[in-house]
């Protein structure tokens, strides 16, 4: 594995590496998402994570049905997803990062159109919604960067 050349390599949590890799082998990503939460949440800082994961939940499962439809609702198919929630570095900016992987049935290109037209009716979700081509596990390295306790573990999928 290759050296992390992040700003926060000092502050690698045991078990980190391990993490990474299990985590790379769970589906293939295709789009990093970065999504910022709107400021007008109000509550101590776990109400924030639990309203954020609530949304980010409902979110997948939109999405979901979304691209796999009766499939998904059987139990058949399913997205590979990977998702953290930050605010441990930046407090004042709480926001999820989210890797996942668009189903066989869409290009690149629609499934992204698909990410942002589902963004939109998310409420608690503000307006910047960043989508980038996931390109190695160098994004789940940050994705996971503030410990395991950022992974929102009921937002881990493995695609089939």
């Amino acid at each position: 594995m290759s050296a992390v050349t992040y700003p926060y390599v000092d502050r690698r949590w045991i078990g980190q590496d391990e993490a990474v890799k299990w985590l790379s082998e769970l589906g293939r990503y295709t789009h990093f998402i970065t999504i910022t939460l709107k400021r007008n949440i109000k509550g101590r800082p776990e109400r924030i994570r639990r309203a954020a994961e609530d949304t980010l939940k409902a979110y997948l499962l939109i999405l979901s049905r979304r691209c796999l439809k009766n499939a998904f609702k059987r139990g058949e198919r399913s997205l590979s997803y990977i998702a953290a929630y930050h605010s441990k570095f930046t407090p004042n900016n709480p926001h999820i990062h989210l890797a996942i992987g668009m189903p066989d049935t869409e290009t690149y290109d629609s499934f992204t159109k698909i990410l942002e037209n589902q963004h939109e009716k998310m409420r608690s979700f503000d307006i910047i919604f960043q989508v980038k081509p996931y390109t190695s596990a160098g994004g789940i390295d940050y994705i996971i960067r503030e410990e395991q306790d950022s992974i929102i573990i009921d937002c881990i999928a493995e695609g089939k």
